[in-house]
């Protein structure tokens, strides 16, 4: 097998070097920190109209937690892995330690669902600090109440489509696919010049 097609390579970071450069306090201070997230998995699942129930069901159950009740909400299991609903009969999982993909597939039927492992194509930032807020009101032309807590949207930051997940006031999740992933960091510290930054690598 070539190195372009190991598992390593594949999960690479794409962000590693970005997040090696210097941080920009203000006035010796950070309203922001940006980190790099790297999954193990996000898995998206699929139901067809007919198998809704039946894919909830068996998801719960893998979850170990109850599912996202509609769109735009997002639990957490006991493992700290996170059940977003993206749309009517939709779901991803995502998780920074645990490979999900291979108990997620084998639990459903073709006819059932479609299940995808998209870790390997997607990119993501932590932003933390008591500027989070500022930085997502100044960076989306969303509604306030898509920025509630235990929420997540969908939405283009410059030209790039972003999937963000607010887990607080100060703290939220923004992921782009992999070949955006230098763009959306640029994207993000230069807007965050007014506040200060402080880059946390992993």
């Amino acid at each position: 097998m070539s190195d372009l097609m190991t598992r390593e390579n594949a999960f690479r970071s794409a962000l590693e070097k970005s997040f090696q450069e210097s941080s920009k306090p203000r006035d010796g201070k950070a309203g922001i920190e940006l980190s790099e997230i790297v999954l193990t998995s996000l898995v998206q699942i699929g139901s067809w109209p007919d198998s809704h129930s039946t894919v909830r069901e068996k998801l719960a159950k893998l979850f170990d937690a109850a599912l996202p009740e509609k769109v735009g909400d997002f639990t957490v299991g006991p493992r700290g892995d996170l059940c977003l609903c993206v749309s009517p009969g939709k779901y991803l999982l995502l998780s920074e330690q645990n490979d999900l993909f291979s108990s997620v597939r084998s639990a459903f039927e073709d006819e059932e669902a479609t299940v995808l492992e998209m870790a390997h194509s997607r990119s993501g930032i932590r932003i933390s600090g008591h500027k989070t807020e500022s930085l997502l009101l100044k960076s989306y032309a969303v509604d306030q109440d898509r920025l509630l807590q235990g929420q997540h949207f969908q939405a283009p930051v410059s030209h790039i489509s972003t999937l963000v997940i607010k887990h607080s006031e100060e703290a939220c999740d923004v992921y782009c696919t992999r070949s955006f992933a230098r763009s959306m960091f640029e994207w993000f510290t230069d807007a965050s010049l007014e506040y200060g930054y402080q880059l946390k690598s992993r």
